[in-house]
């Protein structure tokens, strides 16, 4: 994507239950907000079957560049609504070299989520759940000309 363009997100229940839908969005700095449900709103993120809901029409910008993504988390909806704006923080400083601050378990999280790696899941069957995760990610690069 580029500087200057605009992006936004489609939502659609494909499941034969009603899900509690959160969309977060991860910039290049690690920084988190979230996009749905809306502030205010946050019972309001229940997306029934074959219902399609769309996010948004974000600008995007050149601070910062890079990599970006959105985190879509799904849960099958109960009588409680589930939803995960709580992880939303501010963009991590950047640092050259290696640092002698500890990374939050969110830090380490979101590197696994954006990066990957060889780490395997311990202590809690993740099957038990009744969940998604889907990650979108993208390079942000500065916006061009209008001659190109």
């Amino acid at each position: 994507m580029r500087a200057g363009e605009f992006a936004e997100f489609r939502i659609r229940n494909r499941a034969d239950r009603p899900v509690d839908v959160t969309l977060l969005y991860v910039d290049a700095g690690m920084g988190i907000q979230p996009l749905f449900p809306l502030r205010d709103r946050e019972i309001d993120n229940q997306v029934k079957p074959g219902e399609e809901r769309i996010v948004g029409r974000f600008p995007v910008t050149d601070m910062p560049l890079g990599w970006e993504a959105v985190v879509a988390i799904g849960v099958e909806s109960t009588m409680t609504r589930q939803n995960f704006t709580m992880l939303a923080q501010e963009s991590l400083d950047t640092r050259r070299g290696e640092s002698t601050v500890p990374l939050s378990p969110l830090h380490q999280l979101l590197e696994r989520a954006m990066f990957g790696s060889g780490v395997r899941t311990r202590g809690m069957d993740v099957n038990a759940q009744t969940f998604a995760v889907k990650l979108v990610t993208w390079r942000t690069d500065k916006g061009g000309t209008q001659a190109d």
